[in-house]
């Protein structure tokens, strides 16, 4: 196998015909960078064509799985350009690059996984939650994104996803359970263990079997609207150049994460935010 593992922020493994990937920016809360993100889709591209890679396995390091993206560099990124995400409306309607994989994506999580981190994983075939997990789509309060183009939304129940959407929310494992947004629930020393344990079980079956089914099933589901999912979200601006939203990230990119994020949930009750 003759894939790359030198990452600055992800740490790459390969046993067995599991490609282990682990966010490793601890310190961060494993907040996704750009690189990493771009990194994370070379090691998918690589694995893709290497007959030895059957599994690609990610899990997080530390406390927390994910905090979702890296809103300071955001921060910097939106002052800098005065537009965060600029929109194409003549783009051609296309997925992640998870989405095209057509090898087995199984993620172990604990903790807490943000928007863009439960975005991706909308992408995955299988999910370990450990207990208490929080998913958390709050970030939606301020700067809310236009609803399209991710297969996480055709994955749960639609007045799930206008709480997330329109208001800003979170759920706990045991309600992405009850959605089979995850396959199982387990104690954290368990995660890593019952993730492995299911990848191992995917290597016993022959990889063009796999591959077969997930190609038809995925597109099937394009079929059924995800890829003009896709061209709706080309029309939407997911961070608007309101008054507000230029001034909270300003705030973010001078004063830190910290206050802005205080800032954005003043006066929200975490009780009624909870799907």
């Amino acid at each position: 196998m003759s894939m790359k593992t030198d990452y600055e922020h992800l740490t790459v493994s390969i046993d067995g015909g599991i490609v282990d990937v682990v966010l490793n920016r601890p310190e961060k809360r494993n907040a996704l960078t750009f690189q990493m993100q771009a990194d994370f889709d070379n090691i998918l591209k690589e694995a893709m064509v290497d007959d030895d890679a059957k599994v690609v396995m990610l899990r997080g390091a530390g406390k927390v799985f994910c905090a979702g993206h890296d809103l300071m560099q955001a921060a910097d990124n939106y002052i800098g350009t005065g537009n965060f995400i600029a929109v194409d409306p003549y783009a051609p309607p296309s997925l992640r690059r998870a989405w095209y994989f057509t090898k087995p994506l199984i993620a172990g999580v604990h903790g807490f996984v943000g928007p863009r981190a439960s975005l991706i994983l909308g992408n995955f075939d299988f999910i370990i939650a450990a207990e208490g997990t929080r998913f958390s789509f709050e970030q939606t309060r301020q700067s809310a994104r236009g609803v399209g183009g991710e297969p996480l939304f055709l994955q749960i129940p639609m007045r799930v996803l206008k709480k997330l959407m329109m208001m800003g929310g979170w759920f706990d494992a045991d309600q992405a359970h009850e959605w089979d947004l995850v396959q199982r629930v387990v104690p954290l020393e368990q995660v890593e263990k019952e993730t492995r344990r299911w990848a191992e079980q995917l290597t016993l079956i022959p990889s063009e079997y796999i591959q077969l089914a997930k190609m038809s099933i995925h597109r099937q589901y394009e079929l059924m609207g995800l890829v003009n999912m896709v061209a709706v979200q080309n029309k939407l601006v997911g961070h608007p150049p309101t008054a507000e939203n230029q001034a909270w990230w300003k705030e973010t990119a001078g004063e830190g994460l910290k206050a802005s994020l205080a800032t954005r949930n003043e006066g929200f009750d975490d009780d009624v935010a909870r799907v």
